[in-house]
Parts: structure tokens; sequence; C-alpha cells
């Protein structure tokens, strides 16, 4: 049995440049991005920080293109990996996001870090070799220093 509403969301969806899963009467919900015809031009265009500068076509493989990044960088993805989403910068996007998830105080290789990891180490690890002298005799750390912030925060820089 057909159904109207889901033949006019095709058509909707092909003028748009996008193609339905299979089978053609059925529909999984899923909308992919248009397969890139060959011979078609990218020039110009912006895909996240990159912009397609010039195509690089080698016989029996993928159409390339030269893209430069907003950082001024230069990466060569396909034409697939551009229009499907999966190339957005030159790895400088990646770089940024990384650092910026993993840097929390940017006070790793300070002496004030090495001292509250010290503290925190002799206080709580019973494999740390001064532990007997200091959790082993029931030294502890107040709950507020247990995180690096709130004892930087108390104590600063030395």
């Amino acid at each position: 049995m057909f159904d109207m509403m889901m033949l006019a969301d095709r058509a909707t969806a092909r003028k748009a440049g996008y193609r339905t899963c299979l089978p053609p009467l059925r529909h999984c919900g899923h909308w992919r991005q248009a397969v890139p015809r060959p011979g078609q031009d990218l020039t110009g265009q912006r895909f996240g920080r990159l912009v397609a500068v010039e195509r690089q076509a080698v016989a029996g493989k993928p159409t390339r293109w030269l893209c430069e990044c907003d950082c001024g960088g230069q990466t060569l993805p396909t034409s697939s990996q551009l229009l499907g989403g999966r190339c957005r910068s030159c790895g400088c996007l990646k770089a940024e996001t990384n650092k910026a998830r993993l840097e929390t105080h940017g006070k790793r290789h300070s002496r004030v870090y090495g001292t509250w990891n010290g503290m925190i180490q002799r206080c709580t690890n019973p494999n740390q070799s001064h532990y007997e002298r200091y959790g082993g005799r029931g030294v502890t750390v107040c709950d507020a220093w247990k995180t690096f912030a709130n004892f930087y925060a108390d104590m600063g820089d030395p």
C-alpha cells in the first residue's frame, strides 16, 4: 500500500539534495546526504572550517579537493567526506576541542601542583613510601582540598 505522505516527503528530500534509505516503498526515518555526482563542482563552498579551493582528480581513485582551513592549514578530503560532514577542518578543530576538554587549571607542571599532589598521595595512597607517616597515622586532607582548584585558591603560588 502506498503512503502518499511518505512519497511527498521523499520528493521534498530529493529536491533538497538528500536521498532516503532503501527499500523504496518503506522508510526508516533516516535521511542521508546526497552522494557526490561525477564532475560536481565544490569550488568555493564552505564545509565547517574548510573552503574547497581546487579539484584533485586521479584516475581510478575518489575525487579529492584541496581545501584551505580557517587556521591556514590545508587538507585533501574526498568529495564524500566533505558532503557527508565527516571532514570539517584540517585537524585543528580536534586539537582545540581536546585541549579545552583536557586542560582544567593549566598548573600541571607547577611547583604548587607538585606540592598538592604529594600531600594527597602521602595521605591517601597506601603504596606511597611515606604513607605510614601521614595517612597511616590518621592524617587526612580536608574535603575542600581534595580538588586542586580549591587548594590553589586558598594557598596560591609559593
